[in-house]
């Protein structure tokens, strides 16, 4: 597909999946990276320990862009005007 051109995959970037310290750290590279190949690449934070597979999967995908938010609420409607305002996911 279009959006995967030039691209590279979580392949490239995890020689195999032992290197994955948990199932959380797996499943959190294999969401991200289907949203990159769907064409989002602007994700919303917010810190906590829930999350930090998530971050950890944003921060180390090439193609992500992320921005932090403290509060869970205003990331929403921070996310909403981010995806507005650039046309996209």
């Amino acid at each position: 597909p279009k959006a995967l051109a030039g691209m590279e995959s979580i392949e490239g970037q995890v020689a195999s999946l032992a290197e994955l310290p948990n199932m959380n750290t797996l499943w959190s590279a294999l969401v991200i990276e289907e949203c990159i190949r769907l064409g989002v690449r602007n994700f919303v934070i917010c810190p906590g320990s829930r999350s930090t597979p998530l971050v950890v999967a944003i921060a180390r995908h090439p193609h992500a862009t992320a921005s932090v938010n403290h509060d869970e609420r205003a990331a929403a409607f921070y996310a909403l005007g981010w995806a507005k305002a650039i046309g996209a996911p």
